[in-house]
């Protein structure tokens, strides 16, 4: 018994020594390549079309065709889509079946000089605070450097889907991420509450 566990512990205070002296005889792994651009900027997967496709096909379901031919073929327009990291508690049916609450949309225009919010009987003016924020973060200049993607920044894992046409500016798709693209995120708040 005494033999065994000068044995174990011969081996036991060996091992270290065994594994470093191994190290010194591995190959060097050749250097990884340098990095260029940042994740947060190129997403593989990303895709601006079928995140365009998203809030779109919901303003169509909720807002009517015409409502949304007319918001995409307005100058200025912003289609605001919120996923909750967190889901809601089910609603109850009449029918006594559970069901989640639709994520929150919202589409809004600029008409002569007034941002209009849609809503299920069609237009109405803005909340004239939320406009002035939303045009706020517009003219910002941060805003239009945010990236189109970004790694959330937070645990629930919410975010935004955002398409915006303001001129003189091309047209934007991105997806706000909790906590990371704060612009994008307020933004898409603020047309929510418009």
């Amino acid at each position: 018994m005494r033999e065994q566990r000068i044995d174990f512990a011969y081996e036991s205070a060996m091992l270290p020594v065994a594994l470093a002296a191994l190290a010194t005889c591995a190959p060097v792994a050749p250097a990884p390549e340098p990095v260029t651009g940042s994740p947060e900027s190129v997403q593989p997967g990303f895709d601006p079309a079928a995140l365009q496709a998203d809030p779109e096909a919901t303003a169509r379901l909720r807002f009517g065709k015409a409502l949304v031919s007319r918001a995409l073929a307005a100058p200025v327009h912003l289609f605001a889509k919120h996923y909750m990291g967190l889901a809601p508690p089910p609603i109850v049916q009449p029918d006594g079946s559970y069901r989640y609450p639709d994520p929150p949309m919202a589409m809004l225009i600029r008409e002569d000089g007034q941002w209009l919010a849609a809503t299920l009987d069609g237009m109405r003016p803005a909340k004239p605070d939320k406009v002035a924020a939303i045009d706020a973060i517009v003219g910002d200049a941060a805003f239009w450097a945010d990236p189109a993607w970004a790694r959330p920044g937070c645990t629930d894992a919410g975010g935004s889907l955002l398409m915006l046409r303001a001129p003189p500016r091309q047209g934007i798709v991105r997806q706000g991420a909790c906590g990371a693209t704060q612009r994008t995120e307020r933004l898409g708040f603020l047309a929510l509450e418009a």
